[in-house]
């Protein structure tokens, strides 16, 4: 489409232009006649099949055309069909030489196209029906083609040898207008609607400005300044423009965006664009984040985009991004396009605030009362990138100092707070029970009165690095997040005080939605409990199979002992059990007695804890290859 707009401009000069030199005619002949006559000159010159509904000369200087229609047999456009064209001349055009233009006017245009712009292939594209148009990365690299052929465009002269033939019909401060163009395919489906546009020469150059308003709503908008050596200063504005439908394409399954706009503006100068566009109203439901809708705060960037069009590179250069104004550095790398396209992209934060930050978030990722706690500023510094086609090689790191954060009191450290003390807890059995996690409830075992080799077992294959974190392991939370990013849904194991952040506080669904919240959580007992209160709960709330919650129910259904007397194997047994004791219950709690595979891993939970320290040597080897008596499989 963009080609066509010379050949369009070029249009209206010769239709103004004829219906200029027609004006003796006019005085002499009628409307009527002038009208014919002019459209067979506009038949001639356009080689055209064209017609003028009537033409009326309102002064020595001025004159007006009607329902003026042309249709073409080759070239860019199909045809157009102007409602109403009026001419202002600097002065009369009754001599031989045709005067300049003060002032021109074109209203209800409609320009029918013949050749739309094709899309430039993407890596990945054939003619298999079957190609997933909607998968994220080939979008993005079919419009980044798009990009460098406009810019090839703007770098070419575009525009250029139409000027000295604009600039010579109109006089300096003069100008064309139009006002409710339509631009649209042959058939009549419509490709740009509500458009108007200006040309208004200065001195030896034109400025051109052309906006329209799309049929979902906001404002498109173009400017530039037209000289012999082409468009420069191109400028690109975007007005609340609704972008769901394009952000749900491109995201393809893993995102639904039900509502979105864009706002902003692209400069280009010296072979960049200067970008500054803000993202605004975005209302998403992401499987990896969760099932609710969320809407999402205002995501502003800016910076400078650097197309490469002979190297197939795109950078983004001295960019920065903000959220509700916290902000920092922003670093992206594109190309070169093809089937091995990489990305790469740098996100830094430098004393950011972060608890303003989180609390910009939907309540359902970051509850409001959770963020307020959160003070202080911090330093992170985010890196991702990989192949942009494979997705599974997708890779992420971070570097970060929250040393400068502090926990202040408020709602979530009241909460924690009653953990120090008996608490009440509801288990979630059929139906739900209650027990009181103190020492008044004959179910509750303090952590002195719990086997040190269940506390190793559990530790050391639940969480390793318990005694020694603040709450989370970045290293597990890294791979956590990158597996939601390769396999767009929630996965990730948990340290032993983020799953009790989950059980006493959280749902069960996996997703990141409830990860986050559990991080915050995990950092507020870390910081307000002892590592062995975490720990005693922990014992004291856990799963060990349907209806078996803590340690003395775990130790007496399977054992038949109090968790003080468990010996190493059967601590190491009763771990083995915690990633999924609903299923490994109805697998190895039977007459058949334990399984091979069962006892196996049993014997490598035994082995980590003497690798670790947690289990003298003396104790390991007697605990060692010793069969493990299920209290269900004894025989009477």
């Amino acid at each position: 489409m963009k080609r066509s707009l010379p050949k369009i401009a070029a249009v209206l000069a010769v239709l103004l232009g004829v219906a200029a030199l027609a004006i003796p005619a006019w005085l002499k002949r009628g409307s009527e006649r002038v009208a014919d006559e002019v459209a067979a000159r506009l038949s001639d010159a356009l080689e055209a099949d064209c017609r003028v509904g009537s033409a009326k000369v309102l002064s020595t200087r001025e004159v007006e055309l009607f329902g003026v229609a042309c249709v073409m047999d080759k070239g860019p456009a199909v045809g157009f069909g102007i409602g109403r064209a009026a001419a202002r001349f600097s002065a009369p055009p009754l001599g031989g030489s045709l005067p300049p233009i003060e002032e021109v006017t074109v209203a209800d245009l409609d320009v029918r196209l013949r050749d739309l712009p094709e899309r430039a292939p993407a890596a990945g594209d054939d003619d298999d029906s079957s190609t997933d148009v909607g998968d994220l990365s080939h979008r993005l690299e079919t419009e980044v083609h798009r990009f460098f052929e406009f810019t090839v465009l703007l770098d070419s002269g575009f525009g250029g040898a139409q000027v000295p033939a604009l600039r010579d019909r109109l006089t300096d401060g003069g100008s064309v207008r139009v006002d409710r163009a339509v631009l649209g395919e042959a058939d009549g489906t419509v490709v740009v609607s509500d458009v108007h546009a200006v040309v208004e020469r200065t001195g030896l150059q034109l400025d051109v400005a052309v906006a329209a308003e799309p049929a979902r709503g906001g404002v498109l908008a173009f400017d530039g300044t037209l000289s012999d050596a082409g468009l420069g200063g191109a400028r690109i504005r975007l007005e609340a423009v609704p972008i769901a439908p394009e952000l749900s394409k491109a995201a393809g399954d893993s995102v639904d965006v039900r509502a979105g706009s864009v706002s902003g503006e692209l400069q280009y100068n010296n072979g960049g664009w200067a970008a500054d566009v803000g993202l605004l109203d975005i209302d998403v439901q992401a499987r990896a984040v969760g099932k609710d809708w969320l809407p999402l705060p205002t995501i502003r960037g800016r910076g400078t985009l650097v197309p490469d069009a002979d190297a197939g590179t795109l950078d983004l250069r001295e960019g920065r991004w903000e959220v509700a104004g916290v902000g920092g550095g922003l670093e992206a790398n594109l190309g070169p396009l093809g089937p091995d396209a990489g990305l790469r992209l740098v996100v830094d934060g430098q004393r950011l605030a972060l608890g303003q930050l989180m609390g910009e978030l939907p309540e359902e990722l970051m509850p409001a009362s959770y963020a307020e706690e959160i003070q202080g500023t911090a330093d992170l510094t985010i890196t991702f990138g990989g192949p942009l086609h494979r997705r599974s090689e997708w890779d992420l790191d971070w570097e970060s100092d929250f040393s400068r954060i502090l926990l202040a009191s408020g709602e979530l450290a009241q909460e924690v707070a009653r953990l120090r003390g008996p608490f009440r807890h509801t288990f979630p059995t059929d139906p739900p029970t209650t027990r009181v996690l103190g020492p008044e409830d004959d179910s509750f075992v303090p952590l002195n009165e719990i086997s040190r080799h269940l506390a190793a077992a559990v530790v050391s294959t639940e969480d390793s690095g318990f005694f020694v974190h603040s709450g989370f392991e970045e290293a597990s939370l890294k791979e956590a997040v990158l597996e939601n990013l390769r396999e767009g849904e929630g996965r990730g194991g948990s340290t032993i005080t983020q799953q009790l952040a989950k059980n006493l506080f959280l749902s069960g669904e996996r997703t990141l939605a409830r990860k986050l919240k559990e991080a915050v959580i995990a950092w507020r007992l870390e910081s307000d409990l002892p590592k062995e209160r975490i720990l005693e709960i922990y014992l004291n709330i856990a799963e060990w199979g349907p209806g078996l919650f803590g340690a003395r129910d775990a130790a007496d259904h399977y054992f038949n002992r109090t968790p003080r007397v468990l010996r190493p194997e059967e601590a190491a047994f009763l771990a083995s059990m915690l990633p999924s004791p609903i299923r490994y219950h109805g697998y190895y709690h039977s007459p058949r007695g334990l399984t091979q595979n069962r006892y196996s891993m049993v014997q490598d939970i035994l082995r980590s804890m003497h690798r670790m320290g947690r289990l003298g040597g003396r104790d390991y080897h007697l605990a060692r290859g010793e069969p493990i008596e299920l209290a269900g499989c004894r025989s009477n």
